[in-house]
């Protein structure tokens, strides 16, 4: 869960602090007022990909830098990656240079962005107004049902595949009968 974000010299932001509260956060506002600007932010802080015309014109770098409260799943992830979560806390810091260049930290150390990836999908969830439109799409629903019924499907799979082959063995047994029959009657 987000507990606070710091942005400095990101597009029109000079430098904002804002806490969230625990629970659901909704950001809302008339076009223009920066919402897109705090979420371009916070991908920043899950790894998102760079652009330089995200610096502040005149800022020689932009600065974000999220705490989070970590799960123990997460937590586990990062001692495997030899960074301490002191009190189930993680801070994730990026600098973005003028030039379009990046640095990014948790809690202190330099990782590579696919690091923040990583981690990101244990940080946050974010939904966009588009995003239930996946509910209408069938191609969508499997997986859906798959995530919902958090089971190993590889099992039934090799199931599947196990009576396939034995419907099929009963088939060819079936015609080489039928077969059989009609050479006795010949």
């Amino acid at each position: 869960m987000l507990n606070t974000l710091d942005i400095k010299n990101i597009a029109i932001i000079e430098h904002v602090n804002i806490e969230f509260p625990q629970g659901l956060i909704v950001l809302t506002g008339e076009t223009g007022a920066g919402k897109s600007i705090i979420i371009d932010a916070v991908n920043l802080l899950l790894g998102a990909r760079t652009n330089k015309s995200l610096v502040r014109h005149g800022a020689e770098k932009a600065f974000v830098q999220g705490v989070f409260s970590a799960s123990p799943e997460l937590c586990i992830q990062l001692e495997g990656l030899g960074i301490d979560a002191e009190e189930n806390q993680v801070i994730i810091s990026r600098d973005v240079s003028s030039e379009g260049k990046s640095t990014c930290r948790i809690n202190g150390i330099i990782v590579p962005q696919n690091i923040l990836r990583e981690i990101g999908s244990y940080l946050i969830n974010i939904h966009g107004q588009q995003d239930n439109q996946f509910l209408l799409n069938p191609a969508k629903h499997i997986d859906f049902l798959d995530e919902y019924a958090k089971t190993d499907l590889s099992k039934y799979a090799k199931l599947y595949e196990k009576r396939r082959e034995l419907a099929s063995q009963i088939e060819k047994l079936s015609i080489d009968e039928q077969e059989r029959l009609s050479r006795i009657d010949l």
